[in-house]
């Protein structure tokens, strides 16, 4: 959340091996309320959030391919 304790990321883990994960950061600005969920049909999920301090909605589509 952008009213939480510093860094205010939403980030994906990445499952590399049986203990190891890799963190990637999507955003700076932090989210609240978030959902994930394949948003746009194409068999992948993408996240949707907000924030108490805005309001606006935020989408994270993934853009991976298969």
């Amino acid at each position: 959340m952008q009213q939480g304790v510093d860094p205010d990321e939403v980030a994906i883990f990445y499952q590399q091996a049986e203990d190891n994960w890799e963190k990637q950061v999507i955003s700076t600005n932090g989210s609240h309320s978030m959902r994930i969920y394949d948003f746009d049909g194409d068999g992948d999920m993408d996240i949707v959030g907000a924030n108490f301090a805005e309001h606006v909605v935020k989408m994270w589509v993934n853009d991976l391919k298969h």
